[in-house]
């Protein structure tokens, strides 16, 4: 396992001597992230700060959904206020409809964020999906083209660039009738695109970061072959995995399953990927405790580190993880 503590990080990279000076032109590591480092040098500043959330479920007949979101919105506030980016990855509303989606918005507006300017959106499988009628092609994309309209995106699939990183979004472009709603499926034409994305920035050598609302399987905690998230994921997993497999210098970013937030990085010869629970109701495998998780990922020259944020309870739950970008 490569995933290692910030603490052994920092000893063993300044020992050898690799914590050379880095442009500092994301936000500040929180006194939480280095407390444990206070005799060692100190890293550089991060290039590049992200809060990672999904899972929102947004639902107009509930405001409990609202409440942790307006929760995270004002703990990343209060922590980062100028974080590059807040990945909110799926599952924006609970059933897609346009109030709760308005709901959503309202709640950005009145936190300290653009959604126009702050957020990097995915779109989820809840976000197309009608109660009264899920197998319904039409409706269902109805939904996809107006959540593309409403978060003002420039598809259901798409990339951006933010703070010099690369960001690649995944969509579901391709609704198979024989699959319920909870199945993600994406053509041809999005694979092929994302293969030459990932292909580009590899011949560069520089990473590219995908944000994509399923994970696949065995890759993240709540993925494990035969587990829900596993079963209600992607409908052909390995196209996808033969895809981006091909390129270490990728990091998958999912949400979908619920389980407390985590981190693989184990095979230096596949990508990063990591989940980051759910800001609506996660909970913690094998406890039965549940809460409000999202990740911080601070992007360094040589590294990630990885936060994991509760944000109902202001608080870090362990130490960072740190992922050396040579594993």
């Amino acid at each position: 396992m490569n995933i290692i503590s910030r603490r052994t990080f920092l000893r063993l990279a300044a020992a050898a001597g690799t914590l050379g000076a880095l442009s500092a032109t994301g936000c500040a590591s929180s006194a939480a992230s280095t407390s444990s480092a206070a005799s060692t040098p100190l890293s550089p500043e991060p290039q590049a700060c992200f809060f990672l959330m999904s899972d929102v479920h947004i639902s107009s007949g509930s405001d409990a959904a609202t409440i942790r979101f307006r929760q995270a919105l004002a703990d990343i506030n209060a922590l980062e206020p100028k974080v590059n980016a807040i990945v909110v990855n799926g599952d924006l509303s609970d059933t897609g409809y346009a109030e709760e989606h308005e709901i959503f918005k309202q709640v950005v507006d009145e936190s300290a964020f653009d959604l126009d300017k702050d957020f990097v959106i995915s779109m989820g499988n809840h976000d197309y999906w009608y109660a009264d009628d899920a197998s319904n092609t039409e409706m269902t994309q109805k939904q996809k083209d107006d959540f593309v309209a409403f978060y003002k995106l420039p598809g259901l699939y798409y990339d951006t660039t933010v703070a010099g990183q690369h960001v690649v979004v995944l969509g579901p472009d391709l609704f198979n009738p024989v699959h319920n709603w909870v199945h993600f499926d994406m053509t041809i034409t999005q694979l092929n695109w994302l293969d030459e994305l990932l292909a580009a920035d590899a011949a560069k050598g520089v990473h590219t970061y995908v944000v994509c609302h399923e994970p696949l399987v065995d890759t993240v905690p709540g993925s494990e072959a035969g587990s829900w998230g596993s079963q209600n994921s992607f409908v052909d997993p390995d196209k996808i995995y033969a895809v981006v497999s091909k390129y270490p210098l990728c990091i998958f970013l999912t949400g979908h399953t619920h389980v407390f937030p985590g981190v693989e990085a184990s095979d230096p010869n596949r990508p990063i990927f990591a989940n980051d629970g759910s800001c609506a109701r996660s909970y913690r495998p094998g406890t039965g405790e549940r809460g409000s998780w999202g990740l911080r990922m601070l992007v360094y020259g040589d590294h990630l580190e990885f936060g994991i944020r509760d944000f109902e309870e202001h608080h870090w739950e362990g130490d960072p993880i740190i992922v050396p970008f040579t594993r």
